[in-house]
């Protein structure tokens, strides 16, 4: 009976598995954060459209120095505007990046807690490998702690391959993760390179 007990232990330890442990306000607030700006970047593009229309509208009329005027006027708004949505993409990408490290963290924790579960099964089962099923019978009380036995033992089968299919999926998330912060590493020193070329027009 103590033996489908430890089971039944390893069963619960294995399935808790799958639940996240990083702080899920955080990444919700990030989340938020990301959503907003990507408002503000939609809402800037627009604007950027609107001066780009003006622009073709006055280039006609720059030859008199009024249109002229207009014309400058309106391109040192356009250029503020194409700052503020750089500015405002790399903040997006900062917050992506600051996202992605809490999933890598959470994923991390989950291959971890994989693992060790997977290795107590592991464990649990070489105990088990030298018992025939009637020593099983007599090594329990009753036939009601032998079906008990037998119903953890399916249990334990079906824990330990939960136990590995959460580690395959951990993995899998983990390198996805890894590979998209390289890629907003890279689109974030673009923009700051983009960033510093538009302010020294």
């Amino acid at each position: 009976m103590a033996l489908a007990l430890g089971f039944l232990s390893i069963f619960s330890f294995t399935n808790s598995v799958p639940t996240g442990y990083a702080d899920t306000d955080t990444i919700d607030d990030l989340q938020d954060k990301i959503k907003e700006r990507q408002d503000t970047i939609k809402s800037l593009d627009q604007e950027i459209q609107q001066y780009t229309g003006q622009l073709l509208e006055t280039a006609a009329k720059s030859q008199t120095l009024k249109g002229a005027v207009q014309v400058l006027e309106t391109t040192q708004k356009k250029l503020s505007t194409d700052i503020k949505v750089t500015e405002n993409k790399i903040d997006y990408t900062k917050l992506t990046l600051e996202k992605l490290s809490s999933l890598i963290e959470e994923e991390t924790e989950k291959i971890a807690m994989s693992r060790e579960a997977i290795a107590k099964s592991v464990v649990t089962l070489n105990e088990t490998d030298d018992q025939s099923l009637v020593e099983v019978l007599l090594n329990n009380d009753d036939f009601s702690s032998f079906l008990n036995h037998i119903e953890a033992l399916q249990q334990f089968g079906s824990s330990l391959k939960q136990g590995v299919e959460n580690l395959r999926v951990s993995k899998a998330e983990l390198e996805k993760n890894h590979a998209e912060t390289a890629k907003q590493k890279g689109q974030l020193e673009g923009l700051h390179n983009e960033l510093a070329d538009r302010k020294v027009l």
